[in-house]
């Protein structure tokens, strides 16, 4: 009953310590990524998601773990676009892309996502994840990026540069179909007085007031701009007959002979307006507005 010997085992944990040490890794990297990460099963059955899920979708983990991912679908989609996406992944094992995407609060947002397919060691498919990023801001950015390069700051109507590509592709349509055509080249009488006497605030409110007017008065085809200071520019898309340009500058002129009540301020409004034609004054969009300008 007495020891005559100790016997210890010496066993080399440092592979098994480095793969805890990677797995404490990687787990830190899915939870804390500023991206999205979704790991679905083979039959795409959510297993897990990382917190930017949760703060990019508002899906707790809980709310996703055990559905498909499908809760995600914006409707905004074909299902042939999914389609296409599902025969990516099983063809090249991945996909990427960018979507459109529903939060839980039912709000839409665009993500760019790359969705991989998860093989073992014999090829057979176990797992799949995506990650994908809110392009939301960078949306919102481009779009206001695009306003102030294409749009009048005051009025959001389009500028001299969006009007100018507006007129190509219309002057290129009438071309196709042997159509006519009117620039409206309209320059508001008396509004150097009106902006001098009562303020450059006065004047604005005066300017949105007549780019409503003059929107009201054309059509949804019709393209109206302001190209600077007081001045807009009417196109009128397939006319019919010359006379027509005339009709539709004797009702901008009325819409304007309204008076405008600005704080306490009776403001009376009138113009003049220059008319040319296509084809007959002109086959392009800088010749017409320039004879517009003159005949105005």
């Amino acid at each position: 009953g007495n020891p005559t010997a100790i016997l210890g085992y010496l066993v080399d944990i440092t592979e098994r310590l480095k793969a805890e040490a990677e797995l404490r890794l990687q787990a830190a990297i899915f939870e804390y990524s500023n991206e999205s990460i979704i790991v679905t099963d083979v039959s795409k059955r959510i297993l897990s998601v990382n917190r930017s899920f949760t703060k990019i979708t508002g899906y707790e983990a809980h709310d996703a773990i055990g559905q498909l991912p499908s809760i995600l679908e914006s409707g905004l989609h074909a299902q042939a676009f999914y389609d296409e996406m599902n025969a990516s992944i099983t063809d090249n094992g991945l996909w990427i892309g960018e979507l459109w995407s529903r939060r839980k609060n039912g709000e839409n947002f665009a993500a760019w996502m790359s969705t991989s397919a998860v093989r073992n060691q014999d090829e057979v498919i176990t797992h799949y994840f995506s990650v994908f990023t809110d392009l939301t801001e960078r949306k919102n950015a481009e779009q206001q990026i695009y306003r102030l390069a294409y749009h009048d700051a005051l009025t959001g109507l389009p500028n001299r540069s969006r009007l100018h590509t507006l007129l190509r592709q219309t002057l290129l349509e009438a071309q196709r179909h042997k159509t006519h055509g009117a620039i409206l080249f309209i320059d508001l009488n008396r509004f150097k007085q009106i902006n001098d006497s009562l303020g450059h605030a006065h004047g604005d409110i005066l300017l949105k007031e007549v780019a409503k007017r003059l929107t009201a008065s054309l059509r949804s085809v019709d393209i109206v701009s302001r190209i600077g200071g007081d001045e807009f520019v009417a196109a009128l898309v397939n006319i019919t007959k010359h006379e027509d340009a005339a009709i539709v500058a004797q009702k901008i002129l009325d819409s304007l002979s309204t008076p405008l009540l600005v704080e306490g301020h009776e403001l009376q409004i009138s113009a003049s307006i220059g008319i040319s034609v296509y084809p007959d004054d002109g086959d392009d969009a800088e010749t017409l507005i320039k004879n517009a300008d003159i005949a105005m």
